[in-house]
């Protein structure tokens, strides 16, 4: 069996010589030292498994938010298919991060509240492709016009 020697704090080594006729010091010693060393040998199973979940769910992340851009595109050409001359020219000429906000309270609110609970929405790329669909929808139109 290896031996090792310990380095301990004057204060520990006084608490531990009171005790010393109950203790059996290498014992406990080879006991905290396999309580941490299976610790430690524990954490790279659980950061693999962390991994794997994280991977999932941004797979499942991903499909989420391509559903909801393609929703978003669809809506945003049928919505462009029926909108007056003056509202298509602006949303479809509209660009910046403030439009995402203004798209979801104002011209697809109404198709917003019908995705709203769908655990397969989410309302950014949703946004972002209705105006990807509406600008698409209108950069056909404004040539022909």
């Amino acid at each position: 069996m290896a031996r090792l020697n310990i380095t301990i704090p004057d204060e520990l080594s006084e608490r531990v010589e009171r005790w010393r006729d109950r203790l059996n010091l290498s014992r406990v010693c080879q006991e905290a030292i396999s309580r941490e060393l299976d610790r430690l040998e524990q954490i790279p199973s659980e950061v693999k498994s962390m991994h794997k979940a994280l991977a999932r769910l941004g797979r499942e992340k991903a499909k989420v938010e391509q559903s909801s851009f393609r929703k978003g595109v669809h809506d945003g050409l049928e919505w462009a298919r029926g909108a007056e001359y003056g509202l298509l020219k602006r949303w479809g000429e509209r660009n910046g991060d403030a439009v995402l906000h203004d798209v979801l309270r104002g011209p697809a609110s109404e198709l917003v509240a019908g995705h709203q609970g769908d655990p397969t929405w989410d309302p950014e790329p949703y946004a972002e492709g209705w105006i990807a669909g509406v600008q698409q929808f209108w950069e056909r139109a404004k040539k022909r016009l």
